[in-house]
């Protein structure tokens, strides 16, 4: 057994493995090139990302780390998506996953993550440290909706994008960064990290246009498991607008183009769309969008507590949280300020579990779902993590 990082040479035994793997899980065939096009790119620097274990010369085990620099109200943050798990089923029952992902998780720790997330089942990750938490408000939106709103649709337009739009893929970046919570994309070759993000999963990234004029764009996939043709597709996996009327308006004509039921996934910092689409939509869930683990709880917690305060009042006052085999982290509002802080040793109010911290502070789940909790806490929490699906690689 050989156990190593990947390298140039591997690109094509990768692929292969990744389709292998996947196809004989899902019974169906899997096309990593495109569901996954900002990832292969045949040089050292992306194959880097993965650590893999070999047997007589051929990869058959590997886990990938991808690290997604964010920003948080004013705070940069780093994030990791690990993926791209996968043992040859030849393989499977050796400890190869094991040994793979630890490697992964101490590249996290190295490199200084301030969080790491993935997608998968809780029972292979949770003794990791992963738990699902954050929140994804889920709307359905059909023809009678659209219908009942009487919303004149013929003043929108939607223009399928391609790598030579850079006016457009300019317009979006710039757009984008205008929420409290966005991963940084690269605006280096004609902003091609924003086309490539916005086309994960075979989606097709869209310029919305309002009375000739760009307000927006929408990246959308067929179906929900982003199979096949992505044009005109239902799933709306990112939508960002000028406004949150234009937002809903813009969805609501995007339906009617599309002409079936079309659903998509809203972080809950953007309240007042969600406010809307709760009285336009079909029905609506609210489910964590990602398994999260944290390395610097405070980080996180105090950027995203900066963006409630955005949206909601907060009374004066502090609580102290103890989170076992990691420390102690103050929450607090003074005189118009709040934020989140490491106090280890303070006198805590309420003590937790890691496995509990996560949901505790992150939602979706009301704290008070975990524990008792102060009332200071229960204004506090939950706070409004998400995770828009595009950003994974």
């Amino acid at each position: 057994m050989e156990f190593r990082r990947l390298n140039v040479n591997d690109y094509d035994a990768l692929l292969e493995l990744l389709n292998l793997t996947f196809a004989n899980k899902y019974k169906r065939e899997c096309d990593f090139l495109h569901a996954q096009p900002k990832m292969w790119v045949r040089d050292d620097e992306h194959m880097n990302k993965h650590f893999g274990i070999f047997e007589d010369g051929r990869l058959v085990s590997v886990t990938g780390i991808y690290p997604l620099p964010a920003k948080i109200a004013d705070t940069d943050c780093l994030f990791c998506t690990t993926g791209n798990v996968a043992t040859h089923p030849d393989y499977e029952g050796r400890g190869y996953f094991s040994k793979t992902f630890s490697a992964v998780m101490e590249e996290a720790e190295k490199i200084g993550a301030d969080a790491a997330r993935l997608g998968g089942a809780r029972q292979r990750y949770a003794r990791f440290g992963f738990e699902p938490c954050g929140a994804l408000y889920k709307f359905t939106i059909n023809s009678e909706n659209r219908k009942k709103c009487k919303v004149d649709c013929t003043n929108f337009e939607f223009y399928e994008l391609t790598l030579e739009n850079t006016e457009e893929l300019k317009y979006i970046n710039e757009l984008s960064k205008k929420f409290p919570m966005y991963v940084a994309r690269s605006d280096e070759e004609g902003f091609r990290d924003v086309f490539l993000a916005l086309s994960s999963k075979n989606a097709s990234p869209y310029i919305i246009k309002h009375c000739g004029r760009f307000v927006g764009y929408l990246s959308a996939a067929a179906d929900g498991v982003h199979v096949g043709a992505s044009r005109n597709g239902r799933h709306v996996l990112e939508i960002r607008t000028k406004s949150p009327e234009l937002t809903c308006k813009a969805l609501l004509a995007w339906q009617e183009r599309v002409g079936a039921e079309v659903d998509v996934g809203l972080a809950p910092y953007m309240t007042e769309e969600i406010k809307r689409l709760i009285h336009i939509s079909e029905y609506y869930t609210v489910a964590s969008p990602s398994r999260f683990k944290f390395f610097r709880y405070e980080r996180i917690a105090d950027a995203l507590l900066r963006v409630k305060a955005q949206y909601t009042a907060f009374p004066e006052g502090e609580a102290v949280i103890s989170i076992k085999d990691y420390g102690e982290l103050r929450f607090y509002n003074k005189d118009g300020v709040c934020g989140c802080e490491r106090c280890d040793g303070a006198s805590a109010d309420v003590t937790v579990e890691k496995r509990d911290a996560a949901t505790l502070i992150f939602g979706p789940a009301h704290p008070s779902v975990i524990c008792d909790v102060p009332a200071i806490l229960s204004a506090f929490l939950p706070l409004p993590l998400s995770w828009e699906t595009n950003d994974y690689t």
